[in-house]
C-alpha cells in the first residue's frame, strides 16, 4: 500500500507511468492480493501473473473453477510450498464488491467438504480470470533459469524469483498476443539458498559478506 502510495504521489503528470503486467512468485497469495489492491489504488497494472510452483492450488482453480487443496509438495522454493493460498478470501471478498457472505461460503464449503474442495461461484471466477493468470514452474524449471541466467549475465537469482522469471518466459514465448512489458518482481535472495544454488550452476556460491558476518554471530 505504502508503495502504490508513493508511486502516485510522486508521479509526474507529464510522464504517466506505462501499464505493466506484473508476474509475482506465488505462495500464500499475500503479494498477489497487494498488487491487486495497488492496482485498484491507481497504480498502472494491466493484469498479474501468479507463478506458482508444484503446489499449484490457485492455477488449477483458474483453469477449473474448482478450489481444491492437495498434499504439500516439498520443492526447491520452500516459502511458496503451500498448499491452501490462504489469501484467497481477501480476493474473493474485493471481487465480489465487499460481500462478506461469499468469503464466509466459501470458507464454509471447504470446511464441510469431505475431499477439501470447493467450487468458487461462476461470477468471482469471471472476476478472478479476468485480473489474474496463473501458471506452474516445475523444480526442474526452476534450476534450468538460474543457469541461465548465471551463464548469461553472471546474476544469481532466487528460487523463488526463478520461478517468477520462468513463468513470465514462457507466457512471452506462447506470442505476441499481448505486447504489455512484464515486470517479475523478486521475492527472496539467493543468500537463503546456497545449496539449491550451487545445485543450479554448477559452481561455487559465496555468501554476501553482510549475511557471512551475521551468520558468525552467537
Amino acid at each position: 500500500h505504502q508503495c502504490a502510495n508513493d508511486i502516485i504521489s510522486n508521479l509526474d503528470n507529464n510522464q504517466p507511468l506505462p501499464f505493466l503486467r506484473y508476474c509475482i512468485p506465488t505462495g500464500g497469495l499475500g503479494n498477489g492480493s497487494s498488487c491487486f489492491i495497488a492496482k485498484k489504488m491507481g497504480v498502472p497494472i494491466s493484469d498479474i501473473i501468479l507463478a506458482v510452483n508444484e503446489n499449484d492450488t490457485i492455477s488449477r482453480t483458474l483453469e477449473t473453477g474448482c478450489f481444491k487443496l492437495l498434499p504439500v509438495k516439498v520443492t526447491n522454493a520452500p516459502a511458496m510450498d503451500i498448499c491452501n493460498p490462504y489469501n484467497i478470501e481477501r480476493l474473493l471478498y474485493l471481487l465480489s464488491n465487499n460481500n462478506a457472505k461469499v468469503v464466509n461460503d466459501f470458507i464454509q464449503e471447504l470446511a464441510n467438504s469431505d475431499d477439501n474442495q470447493t467450487q468458487i461461484n461462476s461470477e468471482i471466477l469471471d472476476a478472478l480470470k479476468n485480473e489474474f493468470t496463473s501458471i506452474s514452474i516445475k523444480q526442474d524449471e526452476v534450476c534450468t533459469t538460474i543457469k541461465s541466467i548465471y551463464d548469461t549475465w553472471k546474476d544469481i537469482v532466487d528460487p523463488h524469483s526463478s520461478v517468477g522469471l520462468t513463468a513470465a518466459a514462457k507466457i512471452k514465448s506462447k506470442g505476441p498476443s499481448n505486447t504489455i512489458p512484464i515486470l517479475c518482481v523478486a521475492t527472496a535472495h539467493p543468500g537463503k539458498f546456497p545449496q539449491t544454488i550451487e545445485g543450479a550452476i554448477k559452481d561455487s556460491y559465496k555468501l554476501p559478506e553482510a549475511l557471512e558476518e551475521l551468520l558468525q554471530k552467537p
